[in-house]
């Protein structure tokens, strides 16, 4: 949840470091600061976020009023934003923390489980600042220090002692040529700096304005970071898929809304422009599984895991394994309740999906299922990460780097590949070559669905819809059902998290199980109606909802809005009509008006679209 950006080198190390603090914004954070060497003593300039709404200002913004002000200059800085897990948001709380004698700053991402333990311990040997965990790692570094260790071993010794997951990066006052990069389930990331230098950060969007190769820092790693580069260092470098363009708005008044836009050629590179598609033999050509196809081929249990967003396409994608894929038996689990105790290991994978491929509790599973010996495979939206490092094999989605907290563009992408991947291991498994030919073509055709989806027509009906029925509501209600009951809860989520209305989602046949006691006028429903055999049992929940004065909004295919405005007359309600589609990929069409709405609702509310409160765009603690 929290950002880390360090340098050290001939640029002014205070700029480098608030750049990059201010292009990790949008993982979504409550304070930030930094910590700057000048002479033989640390500077530390921390800020809390003010405001909400359009009225916000975050912490970047204040220290970079601040640093217009003061021109500070340095060539080793480090710096952080956090979203508060040990103590409240204050000043005291924000990183960097320093030692007792102000020897050491560290900034800290992850939680450190034995927390209480150490607090404990340290209580009677020096005054505690703050109610954090990184606070105390300070201190036991310098006390490492003060025995006559190095401070590479003193950072050791401290590592040794810790219980939990982290990546840290560390500076000494007396070791002023020096960071000190180590991690254990956190992503942290090293570039050098063309022009000289070395930045350090967590996440790629803080280092693509000055590289474009990284080394990932991997599990155990404790690196000693020089300007020149890593010290003794074998490790690999890689490109940096993240560009300085993606973390702008480009014109639009949101990063949200910009990535929703982008959906269509979202789903064109899932298929690699049709580079993943073997028409001819109806598979697709998926390059992360040539070198497992004995064991995919006889797969017959899988178990998807997942948090949020991604677990409402795990939903969607075990259908698709199920129907598609022929697999006997498919199992969805959210990561954080995840139970694989009754999983055998033979003829199962567990299949992890991320946007980031850092979410802690889908890690934790992962690691759960390689020490039970279970073929992994990852969807993840970042190559490098830990679950795409860790796994066996996987699929990459190639969406792009999404930056708004609440997820769009990667959710779209996501089915987009657990489609492919389903159609991949129905080939394998007796799906006959014209209907894999067909399912492929299905989706070939669909980004020009989904622009139709984005043009004029249906986007002002959404905005309509948002300010005039749902803006106002104090509970929205969503309804789906079979393979539309995961954009129900999608489309309760996405609204809830920017616009902060509470709302829930249903299958359509249990409003009448007790939700419907929740409905009223100032209450809306929103309802997926499916074309086909669901039909009549999704209008019947529409209408047990409408008698209780709900208002209703049914988003359905084009051909229905008649007969959807007949069997509504009586009531206040709303149609959005969108182009029809093969039955498998309607639920990807119906998750567009569902992000629409939930941003238009949002903007009317004045809400923090982009970072809405409390909430981060990578969940990396437990």
């Amino acid at each position: 949840m929290c950002g880390i950006v360090g340098y050290i080198g001939p640029k002014n190390a205070v700029d480098v470091v608030l750049q990059g603090i201010s292009d990790l914004e949008y993982r979504g954070y409550q304070a930030a600061g930094i910590a700057y060497l000048q002479g033989d003593e640390f500077s530390v300039l921390k800020r809390l976020r003010e405001g909400v709404g359009s009225e916000a200002v975050d912490s970047s913004a204040l220290m970079f009023a601040w640093q217009k002000e003061h021109q500070a200059v340095s060539s080793l800085c480090v710096g952080h934003t956090r979203w508060p897990t040990h103590g409240k948001n204050t000043l005291e709380n924000a990183h960097p923390h320093q030692s007792f004698s102000r020897r050491v700053a560290v900034v800290h991402n992850g939680t450190i489980n034995n927390f209480d333990t150490l607090r404990r311990h340290l209580t009677d040997r020096v005054t505690l600042l703050s109610q954090t965990d990184t606070e105390l790692v300070a201190h036991m570094v310098e006390f490492e220090l003060d025995a006559g260790h190095t401070f590479v071993d003193a950072v050791k010794r401290t590592l040794a002692q810790l219980q939990g997951s982290y990546a840290f990066l560390f500076v000494d006052r007396k070791n002023p040529d020096v960071m000190i990069a180590a991690v254990l389930g956190s992503a942290l990331l090293v570039g050098i700096v063309d022009g000289g230098g070395v930045i350090v950060a967590s996440d790629e969007s803080a280092i693509t304005r000055l590289t474009k190769r990284v080394i990932d820092v991997e599990d155990n790693d404790v690196l000693v970071i020089r300007r020149t580069g890593i010290e003794d260092s074998k490790h690999i470098d890689r490109p940096v898929m993240v560009s300085p363009d993606e973390i702008d708005c480009q014109g639009f008044d949101h990063i949200m809304m910009k990535e929703i836009m982008e959906q269509p050629r979202v789903v064109r590179v899932a298929m690699n422009m049709g580079g993943r598609l073997h028409l001819k033999r109806g598979i697709p050509r998926l390059g992360g599984f040539k070198d497992h196809l004995h064991t995919l081929s006889k797969l017959d249990h899988v178990v998807l895991v997942a948090c949020g967003t991604a677990y409402h396409a795990a939903m969607i994608g075990a259908r698709y394994l199920r129907e598609i894929g022929k697999i006997r038996n498919v199992e969805v689990m959210i990561a954080s309740e995840a139970d694989l105790s009754h999983v055998r290991s033979h003829h199962t994978a567990v299949i992890a999906i991320s946007q980031s491929g850092e979410t802690y509790d889908t890690k934790c599973v992962v690691e759960e299922a390689k020490l039970k010996g279970i073929f992994t495979i990852g969807v993840v939206n970042r190559p490098g990460s830990w679950i795409a490092r860790a796994t066996d094999c996987g699929v990459f989605c190639g969406a792009g780097s999404e930056f708004a907290v609440a997820s769009t563009k990667v959710f779209v992408s996501q089915l987009s590949i657990l489609y492919l991947i389903a159609v991949y291991l129905g080939r394998q498994r007796g799906l006959s070559v014209p209907v894999g030919r067909r399912l492929l073509k299905d989706l070939v055709a669909l980004p020009d669905a989904l622009e139709e989806v984005l043009e004029d027509e249906i986007f002002e009906q959404c905005k309509w819809t948002a300010e005039n029925m749902l803006s106002t509501a104090d509970f929205i209600a969503f309804i789906g059902r079979g393979i539309h009951y995961p954009i129900a809860l999608e489309g309760a989520l996405k609204l809830k998290e920017i616009s902060y209305i509470p709302c829930e989602g249903y299958p359509a046949g249990e409003l009448k199980h007790g939700s419907l006691a929740l409905l009223s006028p100032s209450r809306p429903t929103v309802a997926v109606v499916p074309s086909g055999e669901l039909t009549d049992l999704v209008v019947t929940g529409v209408t047990e909802a409408a008698l209780t004065g709900s208002p209703i909004v049914v988003i359905c295919e084009e051909e229905m809005e008649n007969r959807m405005n007949d069997i509504l007359s009586d009531s206040q309600h709303s149609i959005i009509g969108v182009p029809a589609v093969p039955h498998y990929l309607s639920p990807i069409v119906a998750a567009l008006p569902m992000q629409l709405l939930a941003y238009f609702t949002a903007l009317k509310l004045d809400r923090e679209i982009d970072r809405p409160r409390q909430l981060a765009k990578s969940v990396t603690v437990g």
